[in-house]
């Protein structure tokens, strides 16, 4: 849920912004990369 959400907040900066698809691609790839860092630093391992 975490990662979707910082997928979709990437998404909605690059429509402000008025990127071309390429860059969304590479906004949101690059936001769930760094989601999915952030929450396992937090919580790695944690059930």
């Amino acid at each position: 849920a975490f990662v979707a959400f910082a997928a979709a907040e990437a998404e909605k900066l690059v429509e402000t912004k008025g990127l071309d698809a390429i860059d969304k691609a590479k906004a949101k790839r690059h936001a769930e990369e760094q989601a999915s860092q952030l929450y396992e630093e937090k919580y790695g391992g944690e059930c």
